[in-house]
C-alpha cells in the first residue's frame, strides 16, 4: 500500500511538515504523487534527455513513452529533442504519451494531436485523480484515442493476482475483456511478467481473454470510425483508399483484407478504421 502524507505546514523552500495518514517504510527510488496539483517541472529530466539521445542516435527504439505528460508543450519538447538527435534520414520513433495526471486528461485532445498514441496508465492515474473516477476516465481516454485514430494501450494491474497465483480472479478476466470492448488496441502487463512467478502463463491467459473478447467486439463496440467525420473538405487520397477498402469488406462480409502496397501508411489508415475482417 502507498504511504500517504498530508502537508500541514511549509517550513522553507525545501522543507514541508506533514501528517502521516498511512505509514510505512520508504525505500529508495520511489515516486511521489501530488494529486490534483500541477507540478511546474519539465516533462524531461536531464537523464531522460540523455537516454532519448542515446536511443535516437543508435536507432534502437520504435516507440518512446513520455511519462507524466501534463500539456502539449511536453510532447513538443520531446519531438524537438528527437529531431535534433536522429541521424539524417532515420525514421522518427513513435511517441506514446502516458496519461497519468489530471491535467493530461483535461488536455487529451491537444496531446493526441501531437502524439502517435497514449497509454492509460491506471496506476499513477488512479492516485493522481480520485480513484472512483478511474473507470470512467479509462473509457473516455480510449474513446478519444479511437476517434483520433491513435494507438491506445491499457495498463496496470490487469492480472495482478497472477504475480503469485497461476490463475486470475474473475474480476481481472472481466477487466481485460472490458478493455477490449472499450476499444483498446493493446493491454499491457507490468509486475506480472517482470517479477511474477507465472510470466508465461500470464501472457498466455491474457492472449486467450483478448481473443475471446474480440469475437464479440464487433457487436459491442462503437460504429466503425469514419475519416469523413474529422476531415476538413475532401478526404486525403490515402484515407479514401483505406475507407473504401474497409467499407467494401464490411458490406460484402469479407473474412479478410489482404494489403499489397509499398506505402505502409495506407495499411495504418486501414487498421485505424478497426475493420471487423481479419487484416493482413
Amino acid at each position: 500500500f502507498p504511504i500517504v502524507l498530508k502537508v500541514t505546514k511549509r517550513l522553507s523552500e525545501e522543507e514541508l511538515e506533514c501528517e502521516v495518514l498511512v505509514g510505512g517504510i520508504v525505500s529508495e527510488r520511489k515516486g511521489i504523487n501530488t494529486p490534483e496539483l500541477k507540478v511546474p517541472l519539465p516533462a524531461l529530466t536531464a537523464k531522460d534527455k540523455k537516454d532519448c539521445q542515446f536511443v535516437c542516435q543508435g536507432k534502437f527504439a520504435d516507440f518512446i513513452a513520455l511519462s507524466f505528460v501534463q500539456r502539449k508543450e511536453d510532447v513538443e519538447e520531446l519531438q524537438e529533442l528527437m529531431k535534433s538527435s536522429l541521424p539524417e534520414g532515420a525514421p522518427m520513433p513513435k511517441i506514446v504519451c502516458k496519461i497519468e495526471k489530471q491535467q493530461a486528461v483535461d488536455c487529451i485532445d491537444e496531446i493526441l494531436s501531437l502524439s502517435d498514441g497514449i497509454m492509460v496508465a491506471r496506476g499513477d492515474l488512479g492516485v493522481e485523480c480520485s480513484l472512483h473516477k478511474l473507470p470512467g476516465y479509462q473509457k473516455f481516454l480510449i474513446y478519444k484515442a479511437n476517434m483520433a485514430r491513435k494507438l491506445v494501450i491499457t495498463a496496470t494491474q490487469m492480472l495482478e493476482s497472477m504475480i503469485a497465483s497461476p490463475a486470475p480472479t474473475r474480476a481481472e478476466v472481466s477487466d481485460v475483456a472490458n478493455a477490449c470492448y472499450d476499444g483498446t488496441d493493446a493491454v499491457m502487463l507490468s509486475g506480472e511478467s517482470a517479477v511474477g512467478n507465472y510470466p508465461v502463463e500470464t501472457v498466455s491467459m491474457m492472449g486467450e481473454i483478448c481473443s475471446e473478447a474480440e469475437k464479440s467486439v464487433g457487436q459491442l463496440s462503437i460504429e466503425m470510425i469514419d475519416y469523413r467525420n474529422s476531415e476538413q473538405g475532401r478526404l486525403k487520397f490515402r484515407h479514401a483508399i483505406a475507407q473504401s477498402a474497409v467499407e467494401t469488406a464490411e458490406d460484402t462480409g469479407a473474412d479478410a483484407i489482404i494489403f499489397f502496397c509499398e506505402e505502409i501508411s495506407v495499411a495504418y489508415d486501414m487498421a485505424k478504421l478497426r475493420p471487423k475482417s481479419q487484416f493482413w
